[in-house]
C-alpha cells in the first residue's frame, strides 16, 4: 500500500479535472481550503465522512464505484 501522506500526489476526477493536491501530509487541499483527508487506504471528506478506500490509486466507494483518481505529481 502506497502511503500518500509522504509524498506529493495531485487528486482529479475520473475524467481528469483537478481536485487539490496531497504536499506530505494526510490532506487533499487546494489552495488553503481542506477538502478531503486520508487515514492509510481510507479517504474522508473533511468533515469527516467515509467517501470510501483507495486501491491501484482510485477512490472508490463501499459500493465500489469509482469517485478519484491519484497521481504522483
Amino acid at each position: 500500500m502506497i502511503d500518500y501522506s509522504k509524498g506529493r500526489y495531485i487528486v482529479k476526477t475520473l475524467d481528469g479535472g483537478y481536485i487539490g493536491q496531497i504536499d506530505e501530509d494526510e490532506f487533499v487541499r487546494n489552495g488553503v481550503s481542506l477538502f478531503y483527508r486520508i487515514d492509510g487506504d481510507e479517504f474522508y471528506e473533511a468533515g469527516g465522512r467515509l467517501i470510501g478506500h483507495i486501491k491501484d490509486a482510485v477512490v472508490r466507494t463501499s459500493s465500489g464505484e469509482a469517485k478519484f483518481t491519484i497521481e504522483a505529481e
